[in-house]
C-alpha cells in the first residue's frame, strides 16, 4: 500500500494468457490423456545400480508440444486441479507396475509426488488402500514422496495421515 504505482510488461500479460488457456484446458487434457509421466531412474552409487525410479509429469499439449511441470503444477496446485492429475499419475503408475509384474520382469519402486494440496483430501489414505488393491500392487512399490513444504502448514494431520500410510505398506519419502 505504500507504493502509489506499479509496473506492467508483456511478459505479465503473456504469463496471464498462458496461465489462463492451462485453466481452459485442464480438464479436457487429463481426458485425453494428455498428461504424460517419464520415469526418472534412481542409482545407488556405491553400487552404480538402478534402484527404482521418479515418475515425473509433463504435458503433451496439441499444440504447445511439451509443457514443462513448473508452467503447469504451481496453476493446477493453487486451482486445486493438482489433486485430480495426481491420481491419474498414480494410476499410470500402477497399471505399469502391474504390467510390470504380469510380464515377469524384476521390478523397483516407482516414487510418485504428493502435493500439500492433496494431503487436505480426506480420502487420501483410502485412495491409496484402493489403489493398489484394484492392481494387486504391493505398496512398497508405490513410493510416496512429499515436499519438506508439505509439513509447513498441519505437521500434525501430516504426520497422522504418514504413518496410516506407513502401516499399510508404504515407503514415505521427503524430497
Amino acid at each position: 500500500y505504500l507504493v502509489a504505482c506499479g509496473e506492467y510488461d508483456e511478459s505479465m500479460h503473456q504469463r496471464l494468457l498462458d496461465e489462463q488457456s492451462f485453466i481452459n484446458g485442464m480438464n479436457e487434457a487429463l481426458k485425453n490423456r494428455e498428461f504424460l509421466f517419464y520415469l526418472q531412474p534412481k542409482y545407488e552409487l556405491a553400487g552404480g545400480k538402478i534402484i527404482g525410479a521418479e515418475a515425473l509429469v509433463r504435458w503433451l499439449h496439441p499444440q504447445k508440444g511439451f509443457i514443462g511441470p513448473n508452467r503447469f503444477i504451481p496453476i493446477f496446485e493453487q486451482n486445486g486441479f493438482i489433486l485430480n492429475l495426481d491420481k491419474y499419475i498414480w494410476e499410470e503408475v500402477c497399471k505399469l507396475l502391474r504390467s510390470w509384474m504380469d510380464e515377469g520382469r524384476q521390478i523397483q519402486p516407482i516414487s510418485v509426488n504428493i502435493s500439500r494440496v492433496d494431503l487436505y483430501d480426506n480420502d487420501l489414505v483410502g485412495f491409496f488402500a484402493r489403489l493398489v488393491k484394484k492392481y494387486d500392487v504391493p505398496p512398497r512399490l508405490l513410493e510416496l514422496e512429499l515436499t519438506e513444504s508439505a509439513y509447513i502448514d498441519n505437521p500434525e494431520k501430516i504426520v497422522e495421515i504418514t504413518q496410516r500410510l506407513q502401516e499399510m505398506g508404504f515407503i514415505i519419502l521427503i524430497d
